[in-house]
């Protein structure tokens, strides 16, 4: 199998397990789930986006280039195989702040059971299901919050490379390694510029054509339409283990006015005011950054090390974080959405 990927060019899939998972009805439903969770119409010009598909091909692909076991590559292959429609916005419907946004991970030893699809290639192959199950199982694939991991890796890489930014995409890949298990670069540049664009991205301060928060408020907005489309038995939540688009087209033949109203106020840039007190709608979100590995002469040093305004920038953006932000209101919009 050759993929032509924006971040790892061209690749060559020859291992008879990572064929068959890709085969699979579980993972080809990935390719109808938007990493950013929301519909194209909606997706403001100047945000990238890219499926959970490319994603977890894009996991395996860096795991194989800096030598992991096969049984870690496919685990990085299925490690999103449990998103729902809409990725990380069911969240927000579930829990109207969208604070935890671990939904996926709650239901993610499903796709393992025995006797599930997954379950029975991996033992077909002479893999454990429940180990590969455990993206936790494996460092360079999966390592908490500041560590670069292959998660964290592939999904900045790819936000920039679907951006169009090569040279800071090429200049990454020719400097992580692994070292000791955990992933690291080999050089302070490109450490502090994957830091940098990483938190960028996900940060209080990204480098984006939006507002800040603007993605949350989007969310809230889209998330408010799903739970209206549920209250009403427009969708069932069994529908979001389907892809974007089946739960979208069952909404839309619905033509609630309610929801449509809500979709109508998306397609256009929303007009909003953001307050710390008393607001209508309390919005948190998760703060996301890397503090990465540099290896240089067998010592170990972080980007906050190297870069002290790089440390004092994170630690304002926590704190900022930390408060949370609410909606005081949306033009066109009565708040809060139900």
């Amino acid at each position: 199998m050759i993929v032509e990927d924006v971040v790892y060019g061209r690749c060559e899939i020859t291992e008879p397990v990572m064929l068959d998972i890709i085969s699979s009805r579980a993972f080809q439903r990935l390719k109808g789930i938007s990493n950013l969770g929301i519909p194209g119409e909606f997706v403001p010009s100047g945000e990238n986006d890219f499926t959970r598909y490319d994603h977890c091909v894009g996991a395996m692909l860096i795991l194989g280039r800096l030598g992991a076991p096969l049984e870690e590559q496919v685990a990085g292959l299925v490690h999103d195989v449990s998103h729902t429609a809409f990725s990380h916005v069911v969240d927000h419907v579930i829990k109207e702040d969208g604070s935890a946004e671990d939904y996926q991970d709650s239901i993610h030893h499903r796709f393992f059971s025995d006797g599930s699809e997954l379950a029975s290639i991996l033992e077909r192959h002479g893999m454990d299901p429940r180990r590969i199950s455990e993206p936790g199982n494996y460092s360079l694939l999966e390592q908490g919050q500041p560590e670069v991991c292959a998660d964290r890796f592939d999904y900045t890489l790819r936000w920039w490379g679907v951006g169009g930014d090569t040279g800071f995409v090429n200049a990454a890949l020719g400097s992580i390694t692994a070292a000791d298990g955990v992933m690291a670069f080999d050089s302070k540049e490109p450490a502090m510029a994957f830091a940098d664009h990483h938190v960028s991205v996900f940060g209080e301060g990204r480098r984006r054509s939006l507002k800040p928060f603007e993605i949350s408020v989007i969310w809230y907005v889209f998330a408010g339409a799903l739970r209206i489309a549920l209250r009403k038995g427009i969708i069932a939540m069994d529908d979001f283990s389907g892809t974007d688009a089946y739960v979208m087209d069952k909404i839309n033949r619905s033509r609630d006015p309610e929801i449509m109203r809500l979709f109508d106020a998306l397609r256009r840039p929303l007009r909003f005011e953001i307050t710390e007190s008393d607001p209508k709608a309390p919005i948190h979100y998760k703060f996301r950054y890397t503090d990465p590995r540099i290896v240089l002469n067998g010592k170990v040093e972080r980007v906050s090390d190297e870069y002290p305004e790089y440390r004092r920038r994170i630690e304002e953006d926590m704190r900022k974080n930390s408060r949370g932000f609410g909606i005081a209101s949306i033009e066109g919009i009565e708040l809060p959405i139900l």
